[in-house]
């Protein structure tokens, strides 16, 4: 759903800002709107490019987790500096 409706959002500001614009006498409120839409896409597209850089989950934190628990359940210590943890 999400995805469908941002390809008609860009699709749709694509349409506006590919609308030609008679320079000898330029409409202020195409001009604004055109502003508008193309900072409504370049948001939209650093927003893409932030979800894409966003670490993706690990499934070895969890793994490692388990692996804590079930040490701490055998009764054995678990205090280790390991350089992946971001807490201390």
């Amino acid at each position: 759903m999400f995805a469908g409706n941002f390809r008609e959002s860009l699709l749709f500001n694509r349409a506006v800002l590919r609308q030609p614009i008679d320079l000898s006498a330029p409409d202020p409120e195409m001009l604004k709107t055109k502003r508008e839409v193309s900072l409504a896409t370049q948001t939209a597209a650093v927003r893409i490019k932030v979800a894409e850089l966003a670490p993706r989950t690990d499934d070895s934190v969890v793994d490692r987790l388990m692996a804590k628990v079930a040490a701490i359940r055998r009764g054995e210590k678990v205090i280790e500096n390991d350089p992946g943890d971001v807490a201390g």
